[in-house]
């Protein structure tokens, strides 16, 4: 997925776990937030520098395979 794939936020479900991952761009970078489906509260959260490596990791934190 490149940057003009990507347009503002990009929103992985889990529906089996109960877990959605946000992607969204932000000042330092890539914002990948967890969020818990049930409760609504974010389980966590990381900033990577690159896009790739965002996307990696919410898919790795999801179980999608590349």
């Amino acid at each position: 997925m490149t940057l003009s794939e990507l347009f503002d936020t990009t929103t992985i479900v889990n529906p089996d776990d109960g877990l959605t991952v946000t992607v969204a761009p932000v000042a330092r970078g890539w914002l990948v937030r967890m969020t818990d489906d049930d409760s609504g509260g974010i389980v966590g959260q990381r900033i990577y520098s690159l896009e790739v490596d965002a996307i990696a990791y919410a898919h790795k934190i999801i179980g999608v395979a590349e």
